[in-house]
């Protein structure tokens, strides 16, 4: 998938919009690189070998996607969720993989990344600057290296203080950003460093040669508990009430602010007793599906999805080859050892009745066709209602579109 580590049709083969060339300064006490971006992989090919610019792109989504896809899986990070569309709101993690094509005596200054990364030098030689940062679990990178906007170094000093309120933003205040010795790694073709988010480092080419970033990412628990408790408070309609103040009326903005926050642990807990941790992570988001390579225009074929279709029905279960597009959407979870609320709740081993050859689980029985196999084993299965759902019987939106071709009587077995 890198074609023989040919510049010009890895230039051509991207899926970058554009080539990014790093232009070194000129002036010897401004040291901080500049990029320019090249739409044009021929132009971009000629300034990269005729002016001696370090190159970046991204790799071809053949290479991309498997290896995000597995090293995801591999690390846990996002658990394994991985959509390279980036369409899905469920998907906890994402990555990207890049390409640079580092040319000889080219530097670039200590920085740090957020990302988790792993690099992999395919060809030439590099020398690797390492040490340790002090923000913890950081937000966003910080680039004193780079020559950026104020906009971008204010929000990367606003986040890295998240963690350290003493950052200082500057290599020259490295001692104060950065503890412990500095480590000095030579990349050799073959060779792959791990290097994790908040580490500073600089790296500077030896050897001309092609090297890939996998770069992994994934939701914070801040990010998932927020979005949750946004969908949790519009159920209340104090919540969902337009901020607003009216003097005439006596409505005070702060002081209703201050109630609905005082209230806010009572909600927080009243959730939390009904398994608002199993609901924001149920089993489906915890055991990732099986991963299918996206076409560069992100559409599958029609036997891609078919055949996609099929090893994710087997994965979880082979639950119903023909389910409707609400089941996909997993609004029930599969739960190990779960106490049964009510009798409506049990589970037997026997087809619910009046069902086909093709079982519809109903939403109002909770019964499991025979033939279901639960993602983890357990002596006992059970079904249970994620606390987080919006359920509804389809016959509620299909009934709309009733029509000669489609009979309501054929809308009712949705």
């Amino acid at each position: 998938y890198m074609f023989g580590l040919d510049p010009k049709q890895i230039f051509e083969e991207t899926t970058s919009d554009s080539i990014f060339l790093w232009i070194p300064s000129n002036d010897k006490e401004e040291k901080r690189l500049q990029s320019i971006d090249i739409q044009d992989p021929k132009t971009a090919h000629i300034l990269h070998k005729h002016s001696n610019y370090a190159s970046y792109c991204r790799a071809p989504p053949e290479l991309e996607q498997p290896l995000v896809s597995s090293m995801l899986r591999d690390v846990g990070i996002g658990l394994g969720q991985y959509d390279p569309t980036g369409e899905k709101l469920t998907t906890l993690g994402r990555g990207e993989v890049e390409t640079f094509i580092g040319t000889k005596g080219h530097l670039t200054g200590w920085h740090t990344d957020f990302q988790e990364n792993f690099t992999i030098q395919l060809s030439g030689k590099k020398k690797w600057t390492l040490k340790q940062g002090t923000v913890k679990h950081p937000m966003r990178g910080t680039t004193p290296h780079y020559k950026s906007s104020e906009d971008v170094i204010e929000n990367q000093i606003k986040a890295a203080r998240l963690s350290n309120p003493d950052y200082q933003f500057g290599e020259q205040d490295l001692e104060s950003n950065a503890f412990g010795d500095e480590v000095e790694i030579i990349m050799d073709a073959g060779d792959i460093l791990y290097f994790p988010a908040g580490m500073f480092h600089k790296v500077e080419t030896v050897e001309q040669g092609v090297s890939i970033n996998i770069s992994l990412m994934g939701s914070t628990y801040a990010s998932l508990v927020c979005k949750t408790l946004e969908h949790i408070l519009l159920q209340k309609e104090e919540w969902r009430e337009v901020i607003c103040t009216n003097e005439r009326q006596g409505i005070d903005v702060l002081e209703k602010m201050k109630s609905l926050i005082n209230d806010l642990p009572s909600v927080v807990k009243s959730f939390g007793d009904s398994g608002l941790a199993e609901g924001m992570l149920p089993p489906v988001l915890r055991r990732p599906p099986a991963f299918e390579t996206v076409k560069e225009n992100y559409e599958f074929e029609r036997d891609e999805t078919e055949g996609s279709d099929r090893e994710q029905r087997q994965e979880i279960g082979s639950l119903n080859e023909n389910a409707s597009e609400e089941w996909d959407e997993k609004v029930y979870s599969t739960c190990d050892q779960v106490e049964m609320d009510s009798t409506s709740n049990q589970i037997d081993d026997g087809i619910v009745e009046g069902e086909k050859e093709d079982h519809v689980v109903d939403i109002g029985i909770f019964e499991s066709p025979e033939e279901f196999n639960p993602m983890v084993p357990s002596g006992k299965k059970s079904w249970r209602k994620n606390p987080l759902a919006s359920l509804m019987k389809m016959t509620d939106v299909k009934s709309f579109y009733a029509d000669a071709n489609n009979p309501i009587e054929d809308i009712e077995n949705f």
